[in-house]
């Protein structure tokens, strides 16, 4: 018995290490990401990083929860470089008749598909939400386009345990998609960890450099 025992605790330890080593090389790649694409990220106070949930919805780059309350926000980076590069070449030389669409001017149909993939992966609409006023997501997130959405989470692989996410959605012209999950149970879970966490301290923790 005494074997048995020790030998599950060696299993434990060892599963414990394996699943903060994944965190670890997941935070570098994070911080690598996020300098690449000229942002700045301050892990929000009391939050502590979590592994990745592989998910058929959507792919993001990193995630927080905190220990006292129940919320993750999980951070999505799609640089833009390779698109505009394409998009600049095909400016360039291009077979008449032929279009491709700007990839500066996509912004509202991704973050379209992407609230509805956070949902469950089908048209939703108690999908409420808004785009930022220019001048706003300017001087809040240094970027040029953006905006909030809020929808119910169905049975799916991304949200997991929970039944609602909020979604800020950020654009840096010619440099990066950003796109910031917020899940909890309710928009009033929302709200009052908000409240109790302090919107600076969460709602501006990753954004572009002014």
């Amino acid at each position: 018995m005494k074997k048995i025992f020790v030998f599950a605790v060696l299993l434990s330890v060892s599963a414990a290490v394996h699943a903060q080593s994944a965190v670890d090389s997941t935070e570098t790649k994070f911080n690598k990401l996020v300098e690449q694409t000229g942002m700045v990220f301050n892990k929000p106070t009391g939050s502590l990083s979590t592994p990745i949930v592989k998910n058929r919805q959507i792919h993001y780059d990193y995630a927080v929860n905190y220990p006292d309350k129940n919320m993750e926000v999980r951070y999505t980076i799609v640089p833009m470089a390779n698109r505009v590069k394409e998009y600049q070449e095909f400016q360039k030389n291009h077979a008449p008749g032929s279009s491709m669409i700007d990839p500066n001017k996509m912004l509202t149909g991704l973050i379209y598909a992407t609230i509805i993939n956070a949902g469950g992966g089908i048209p939703d609409s108690t999908i409420r939400g808004r785009m930022f006023a220019p001048t706003d997501v300017k001087r809040e997130f240094g970027a040029d386009a953006g905006g909030f959405f809020m929808v119910s989470v169905k049975n799916n692989s991304f949200g997991t345990d929970y039944k609602f996410c909020s979604m800020t959605a950020l654009q840096k012209d010619n440099v990066a998609n950003v796109y910031i999950f917020y899940l909890c149970n309710s928009m009033k879970e929302l709200f009052d960890n908000y409240q109790a966490i302090g919107p600076q301290n969460i709602y501006y923790a990753l954004k572009f450099k002014d």
